[in-house]
């Protein structure tokens, strides 16, 4: 039984996990609208959107970003920043 909140995010990759506490909650509109506050995401954890949407440990981050930037070649600078290969 859990006894923490918060999230579990995996690597759509590789499966490692991490999860992130729930440390409180955002309130808009007067108190009307709400949304969670989680921990940061760990270093070079990353949500890609190029060329798919997924989550990625920075293992996989590496990997993914070297096979990218083969097969885009030049126009991969204007996709891919080398923080991505860190």
């Amino acid at each position: 039984m859990a006894t923490t909140k918060g999230k579990l995010i995996e690597c759509d990759k590789c499966g490692e996990k991490v999860f992130l506490k729930l440390i409180g909650k955002d309130y808009y509109d007067g108190g009307y609208s709400s949304q969670d506050k989680f921990e940061e995401m760990p270093e070079n954890w990353l949500y890609r959107a190029l060329p798919l949407y997924c989550y990625l440990c920075p293992t996989c981050n590496r990997e993914i970003t070297k096979i990218l930037k083969e097969f885009w070649g030049e126009k991969s600078e204007r996709y891919i920043k080398d923080e991505y290969l860190k």
